[in-house]
């Protein structure tokens, strides 16, 4: 399961495909949503939150959470390289901020990699 912040990062990533997605509509998980995904029986999940001080913390304090909870739990890696448009692997640009604002193509290269 990849969870993400935001209704408009959960609409980009079904655009391509990526089905296994839920918005926790802010940088924050709550016990009861927790609940609601063991209780979907949910046994991993990856916090594809912000780029920002928000989303850092965020995905720290959910990270606690799910563990405590005993579903795993993996933090996306924002200083990780990914192929760019013209084939070159590169850092994530300082400028995608929010998973978001990645291209198609990039959340393409990155579901091949197995990274969302």
């Amino acid at each position: 399961m990849v969870l993400v912040e935001g209704a408009f990062d959960v609409a980009k990533c079904v655009e391509v495909d990526i089905k296994n997605i839920l918005a926790t509509f802010g940088a924050r998980l709550y016990e009861a949503q927790v609940a609601k995904l063991k209780a979907l029986g949910i046994k991993r999940a990856l916090l594809f939150y912000d780029r920002d001080k928000a989303g850092f913390e965020g995905s720290g304090q959910a990270a606690e959470l799910l563990a405590e909870q005993g579903i795993e739990a993996d933090i996306f890696d924002w200083s990780q390289e990914f192929q760019n448009s013209v084939g070159e692997t590169r850092p994530i640009p300082e400028s995608i901020t929010d998973p978001c604002e990645f291209s198609v193509e990039q959340l393409k290269w990155l579901r091949a990699k197995g990274v969302v």
